[in-house]
């Protein structure tokens, strides 16, 4: 624990904000109908539905550069 709050006073020391850890899953709400279309989507495709969230994210985040 000390390294973690070593690290913690050089961040505010230097102002800067900490790295955040990421567990890696999330929930998301998009509602029945388009949580539905997903999945049926997902279906037809041979995915399950957090391969197919994570295909579009993947594909949405190399676009928007």
């Amino acid at each position: 624990m000390e390294a973690v709050d070593d690290y913690l006073e050089l961040c505010k020391s230097e102002g800067i904000e900490p790295d955040q850890s990421f567990r890696g899953s999330f929930n998301v709400r998009t509602g029945h109908e388009l949580h539905r279309k997903a999945a049926i989507y997902a279906r037809e495709k041979g995915l399950n539905l957090n391969k197919l969230v994570t295909q579009a994210l993947e594909e949405y985040l190399s676009n928007s550069n």
